[in-house]
């Protein structure tokens, strides 16, 4: 999984290409969980706990978690953020609060950490509609990669964060 941040900028022209995002049936619960059960290692070197609740709304149409999706891109998704929560944590810090629902028309996923947080200029550059801050740089940002997932799925990403108080990011994507 790490393999694809390290990809150079000519690889990452060729991954845009119209045939990726391979939509199927997939679980988005499935691929939660798996993520969350392949970082406990992780989690637990830093002495951090990682609680993972999926809700199950009535009113959904989606009850088991199957969405029509990318499931490789979801899991990389996934994956990088929620390694970006382990990453920026504290030792002995909060528990990571993962945590997917389910609306109406859209499966709604919320990471949120206690870490170091994201000063206010790093927040500007993710929220930018560029892919890329720095198109001289030849290495795939994390958040440009999840940016570009989620385009493909027409979903959106929220980042919250406070300096020394943490991060809550949150995607919200058509079911």
């Amino acid at each position: 999984l790490m393999q694809i941040f390290k990809l150079n900028q000519s690889h990452y022209q060729n991954f845009q290409q119209p045939s990726e995002g391979a939509m199927q049936r997939t679980n988005i619960a499935d691929l939660l969980r798996a993520v969350v059960s392949d970082l406990q290692n992780p989690a637990s070197a830093k002495q951090l706990k990682v609680a993972c609740e999926i809700e199950r709304i009535e009113s959904a149409p989606v009850q088991n978690g199957e969405i029509i999706g990318d499931p490789w891109l979801l899991t990389l998704t996934i994956y990088n953020l929620l390694d970006n929560a382990i990453r920026y944590s504290k030792p002995n810090a909060e528990t990571i609060e993962v945590d997917l629902s389910f609306s109406r028309d859209n499966w709604i996923l919320v990471i949120r950490d206690h870490g170091a947080g994201i000063s206010t200029v790093d927040l500007e550059a993710i929220r930018s509609e560029d892919l890329s801050a720095n198109p001289e740089n030849q290495r795939i940002n994390g958040i440009d990669f999840v940016k570009y997932a989620l385009r493909l799925h027409h979903g959106n990403l929220d980042v919250q964060s406070r300096l020394g108080e943490g991060t809550t990011v949150t995607l919200t994507v058509p079911i």
